[in-house]
C-alpha cells in the first residue's frame, strides 16, 4: 500500500455505504454503518516494526511491536489505526477479538 493516508468521511446524507476501493493489487472493502467504519484486522504481535497493510482479500494486517500481553498490543493497534485514518484515538473501538488475532474494529467517521 502507499504512504498516503486514508481519511473517513461519510457522503452528506447517507447512512449507510460500502467503502471499496483499488489499493495495492487488492480490494480494500470497508462497512460504513452510520457514522462508523467497520474494518476486519488481522494481528501479528512481536514485529519488527508497527505497520498497516491491505490484505488482498479486502481485510486489513497489522505488524505491531508491542507483545500480546496486558493489552499492550491492542493500545499500539487503536494508535496505529488513529494514525492511519488521522482521527483522534478515542475515535477507534475493538469491537471483538479483544484477546485473538483476528478482530473486528469500529472507527467512528468524523
Amino acid at each position: 500500500m502507499n504512504d498516503a493516508k486514508d481519511t473517513l468521511r461519510l457522503p452528506p446524507g447517507r447512512k449507510h455505504a460500502i467503502i471499496d476501493r483499488q489499493a495495492g493489487g487488492g480490494r480494500l472493502r470497508g462497512r460504513v454503518v452510520g457514522r462508523a467504519m467497520i474494518l476486519r484486522i488481522k494481528v501479528k504481535p512481536n514485529s519488527r516494526a508497527s505497520q498497516l497493510s491491505a490484505e488482498p482479500d479486502g481485510s486489513w494486517r497489522a505488524q505491531l511491536r508491542a507483545p500480546p500481553v496486558d493489552g499492550k498490543a491492542n493500545a499500539e493497534l487503536v494508535t496505529l489505526l488513529a494514525e492511519h485514518f488521522q482521527c483522534p484515538k478515542s475515535a477507534v473501538t475493538i469491537k471483538s477479538g479483544l484477546s485473538g488475532r483476528s478482530k473486528i474494529v469500529r472507527i467512528d467517521v468524523p
